[in-house]
């Protein structure tokens, strides 16, 4: 019995995390140019769309195991709720790692934040190539950057990367898509 209290807490708990944090930690602003920097992050309609369907989740797990409980449906409680929490937490996973993911550009180089990971300086004089990478997850082509010896890092098409491109000042190292910058 101690169990499922553990589960419809956690599955009760963790929708409303992401609720508050996104209430209180979104404005609205995708790039935040400052004197010196700019910052770019994943869009808050995302990591929103994320927030709606852990309710969602929650919502369904907690119903069908209460179906369950009345006996309106076959099935054990314990294992619906623990299905509903794994989603839970995969969907919970997925928007730590949007939240964190970030580009910021200074005058001389980029700082890359990515999903999981130290954060990674490039400096805008190191950059070698620049490509754009096939359409990707988020329906946008990615923008893969080789730096230094042979360094290479992905940054999200979900960012605005021509602003980030125009920001460095390294047009020259585009690649044409014919292998050559």
């Amino acid at each position: 019995m101690m169990a499922i209290y553990v589960l419809v807490t956690l599955l009760v708990v963790l929708p409303l995390l992401g609720v508050g944090c996104e209430w209180v930690g979104s404005g609205d602003i995708l790039e935040r140019h400052h004197k010196h920097h700019g910052t770019y992050i994943v869009p808050h309609s995302y990591t929103r769309f994320l927030v709606v369907w852990m309710a969602v989740v929650s919502l369904a797990g907690l119903a069908a195991a209460w179906l369950m409980s009345e006996h309106v449906i076959p099935g054990d409680v314990t294992g619906a709720l623990t299905v509903f929490l794994a989603l839970e937490l995969a969907l919970s996973l997925e928007w730590g790692l949007m939240r964190r993911y970030k580009v910021i550009t200074y005058d001389d180089r980029l700082r890359l934040t990515p999903h999981v990971g130290p954060s990674t300086d490039i400096p805008y004089a190191s950059i070698t190539r620049m490509s754009w990478t096939k359409v990707g997850v988020s329906g946008f082509p990615n923008l893969q950057v080789e730096y230094g010896d042979g360094h290479i890092r992905m940054l999200s098409g979900m960012l605005d990367l021509n602003q980030i491109i125009s920001v460095t000042g390294r047009d020259d190292a585009i690649d044409d898509g014919a292998g050559r910058s």
